[in-house]
């Protein structure tokens, strides 16, 4: 069954998300900032008859194609697109900024709030992890590493981890 329009706002407003309906178009913004107080707006649309929903930036990141740091800033978006799941960086070569999307196709069964407020907090999230390590790439030219991702940590012995494992959980 497809998404409609009115299903989102709906799903919104019982989650007491503030939002703006987006004119001429079946799409609300919602706002967000990032750790630098960056202000990013994210457009959840409904296309394709409800069976696509799409969340898209506006305002994430800026790298002009004439920025020294540009080889720097494309190749941390490869990478993010390559380690991370369910979002992607894009570099649009107009005029360099930095969107970050992710689609949710609906085409067998109905939609529930959870997966929607859930992907919504998801981007959000992925967002404000990502943000300062592209914002350092963007400014300097060097990726000060993968400190903002999550699952980079190292494992506490409490984990199981390289030092603190049971001799019982080796596979052999």
């Amino acid at each position: 069954m497809p998404v409609t329009f009115d299903q989102l706002v709906s799903f919104l407003k019982s989650a007491e998300i503030h939002y703006l309906i987006v004119p001429d178009k079946p799409a609300v913004a919602l706002g967000m900032t990032t750790e630098s107080g960056r202000h990013v707006l994210i457009h959840a649309a409904i296309e394709a008859e409800g069976s696509l929903m799409q969340l898209r930036t506006t305002g994430y990141a800026r790298c002009p194609l004439s920025s020294p740091h540009f080889a720097a800033v494309a190749a941390l978006l490869n990478r993010l697109n390559f380690e991370l799941r369910m979002v992607k960086f894009t570099l649009d070569p107009e005029d360099g900024e930095v969107v970050v999307f992710t689609d949710l196709a609906i085409l067998d069964s109905e939609v529930t709030s959870m997966q929607i407020l859930g992907l919504i907090a998801f981007v959000m999230e992925r967002l404000r992890e990502c943000s300062s390590r592209l914002e350092a790439t963007i400014a300097t030219g060097v990726d000060p590493g993968e400190d903002e991702l999550i699952g980079d940590e190292e494992p506490s012995p409490d984990d199981g981890g390289a030092d603190g494992g049971d001799e019982d959980d080796v596979i052999t």
